[in-house]
């Protein structure tokens, strides 16, 4: 259960840093 929580929380925390990361690069684009 400990390791499928944590592979859980990883992909989460995966898509949140790709989706910043897509933010980011459209704001560097939009300057």
């Amino acid at each position: 259960i400990y390791e499928s929580g944590k592979l859980t929380v990883t992909i989460f925390i995966s898509l949140i840093l790709l989706k910043n990361h897509s933010l980011f690069v459209e704001n560097i684009d939009a300057i």
